[in-house]
C-alpha cells in the first residue's frame, strides 16, 4: 500500500513539476545546441521550439521569445539563424550578382 501512496505522490510532482516548467521556460533548439530560457511572463505557450529553419519574419512572429533570447545573451543566435532562412537566402545571392565576396561567418 505505501509502495502505491509513494508512487501517487512521486506521479503528481512530477507532473507538478512538468506544468512549472512548461509555464516558465523555454526549450529552443538551435544549429548547434538546445537552450533553456526563462520566459518574461509565465504563460504556456511556445514551450518547446525549433528555431533551426526560422527566417526574420518567424522570428518578428514571437517577440516574447525574441526577447528572451536576446535578454539571456543569446542575441547573435536570433540573428544567426534569421540569416540561415530565406532572408540569408536572399542576401547571400544579391550579394553573388553585386560580385560581393562573403565574409566567414563566426563560428
Amino acid at each position: 500500500m505505501m509502495k502505491y501512496l509513494f508512487l501517487l505522490f512521486f506521479g503528481i510532482a512530477l507532473g507538478v513539476g512538468g506544468c512549472y516548467a512548461a509555464y516558465n521556460l523555454h526549450v529552443v533548439r538551435t544549429s548547434d545546441e538546445h537552450i533553456c530560457l526563462w520566459k518574461q511572463s509565465p504563460e504556456l505557450s511556445i514551450v518547446y521550439v525549433d528555431v533551426r529553419e526560422w527566417n526574420a519574419r518567424d522570428w518578428a512572429d514571437h517577440p516574447s521569445l525574441t526577447k528572451a533570447m536576446v535578454d539571456a545573451g543569446y542575441g547573435d543566435l536570433v540573428i544567426k539563424e534569421a540569416s540561415g532562412g530565406v532572408l540569408g537566402d536572399l542576401f547571400r545571392l544579391g550579394g553573388a550578382a553585386l560580385g560581393v565576396e562573403q565574409e566567414a561567418t563566426r563560428q
